[in-house]
């Protein structure tokens, strides 16, 4: 069975750390980058994950303009954008800037790598 990749782009390191926790046990390969930067270097290197885990207000760009820069190579057109915010219309925002979904935070660690499951194999969005 092939492993899945997750790229999970969040500036908290609390926060990205629970989130690598919470998915390898569930037996995702999880790569974090702490910045847009440091997520597009990760793509550019090759890496082409199966989603991508963004958080709204990175510190160097927000998700929008991570989505337009992501949407803007064609290598990186077809991964799934799932937006962890804890903003309050996050369904609103994550639709607004074309993400495939969204988690709230705070989420519960139990359910986190269920639904980061139920995203992959998803064909639609919203």
């Amino acid at each position: 069975m092939e492993q899945k990749v997750v790229l999970a782009v969040e500036d908290n390191i609390d926060m990205r750390e629970l989130i690598r926790l919470a998915l390898r046990k569930s037996n995702y390969q999880v790569k974090t980058a702490g910045s847009a930067r440091e997520a597009f270097e990760i793509l550019n290197a090759g890496l082409i994950p199966h989603i991508i885990l963004l958080d709204m207000n990175l510190s160097d760009m927000n998700g929008s303009e991570f989505m337009i820069k992501l949407k803007m190579t064609a290598e990186f057109q077809n991964i799934k954008v799932i937006l962890v915010s804890g903003v309050d219309k996050i369904i609103a925002v994550s639709k607004e800037i074309g993400a495939d979904g969204f988690i709230r935070k705070p989420f519960e660690v139990s359910k986190f790598s269920m639904e980061i499951e139920k995203q992959i194999v998803s064909p639609l969005r919203f």
